[in-house]
């Protein structure tokens, strides 16, 4: 803790996790000229988180209009990924065990209740409200808990379709 405050720690966390997050979903969807412009959007996003960080709310408080700005783009990514993934789809894709899927929708649950939480951030936590703290230890507690249950998940299916397709090989 610096100045009475990881609030600073926080802020960066939160941009490094949207660079990783903007990444995967970008990578899902293979057009090039889409990459192009989401990582000239993802830098604009950047930028101005970088302006929040530095000469809005500060280093020293929690960035909450840098996160939901952060989170809104994520979810727009998301629902760009169900749109091709809608329009591109085969016949017998099975949605429950498609890694890229279940990753996109653990993020979508992810992003949808770290964006209302921090919407309303600012406003309840710095006036008080004890039963904003009660939501404050749950709602990113159960949001992570569905993330990485979903995650776990992907993986599991991600290796069991690798093993399938290795030994349908012999």
């Amino acid at each position: 803790m610096i100045n009475h405050t990881n609030s600073w720690c926080s802020n960066i966390e939160e941009l490094i996790e949207f660079i990783l997050y903007t990444y995967l979903m970008t990578s899902l969807v293979k057009r090039v000229l889409y990459k192009k412009k989401v990582y000239t959007l993802a830098t604009i996003v950047i930028l101005l988180s970088l302006i929040d960080m530095a000469f809005i709310q500060g280093i020293w408080r929690l960035n909450t209009m840098a996160i939901v700005l952060q989170a809104l783009f994520i979810l727009s990514l998301i629902c760009i990924y169900y749109y091709n993934l809608l329009e591109e789809a085969e016949e017998g894709l099975v949605l429950l065990k498609h890694p890229p899927f279940l990753v996109a929708t653990g993020l979508l649950f992810y992003f949808l209740s770290k964006s209302v939480f921090m919407s309303c951030f600012s406003f309840m936590i710095y006036k008080n409200n004890y039963h904003f703290y009660i939501l404050a230890a749950t709602i990113p507690g159960l949001s992570n808990l569905l993330l990485n249950s979903l995650l776990i998940y992907a993986f599991l299916c991600f290796s069991k379709t690798k093993k399938s397709a290795a030994l349908s090989q012999y």
